[in-house]
């Protein structure tokens, strides 16, 4: 009688400390500064497949404008200021991306966070009755320089 009772209890909170795992947002990656075609592809990739393996979560896609880097190759990093629309540029390759990979576009959400020194766009999988991501602004506004927003490869 012991060992049947014991047994359920040892699930029953199994079970409990699995579910409360499920319950809390999670960032499963980050865009830097500066794009490279391939880590971006990579990155939203990754994102739909754990998007995909949680059919009960939301995709959460918060993006921050901000200065960013020239190319990582140069010995010398020098940083720019964005181009106006920069941001919602970046958003609409990753929904672009979205809709090539024939994914649901109304499972990912799109947060403007604001603003931060550098930019950034963070990825994130939502549980369903989880807390949601909150943006982290550092920054109360931002400078841009002139010229339309642009990108070196297609998705």
């Amino acid at each position: 009688m012991k060992k049947p009772l014991f047994s359920f209890l040892f699930l029953l909170l199994l079970f409990s400390i699995v579910s409360a795992q499920e319950k809390e947002s999670r960032k499963v990656g980050e865009l830097p500064s500066f794009w490279q075609c391939d880590y971006v592809i990579q990155l939203a990739d990754n994102f739909l497949f754990e998007l995909q393996n949680n059919p009960q979560s939301t995709g959460f896609v918060i993006y921050y404008e901000g200065k960013y880097a020239n190319d990582t190759e140069q010995s010398e990093t020098k940083m720019f200021l964005p181009r106006r629309g920069e941001a919602d540029f970046r958003v609409q390759i990753i929904r672009n991306h979205i809709k090539l990979r024939k994914q649901n576009p109304e499972r990912v959400l799109f947060i403007n966070g604001g603003f931060l020194e550098e930019q950034k766009t963070e990825f994130w999988i939502v549980p369903k009755g989880a807390d949601l991501p909150k943006p982290r602004p550092t920054i109360g506004r931002m400078e841009y320089r002139k010229g339309k927003p642009f990108w070196k490869c297609d998705l």
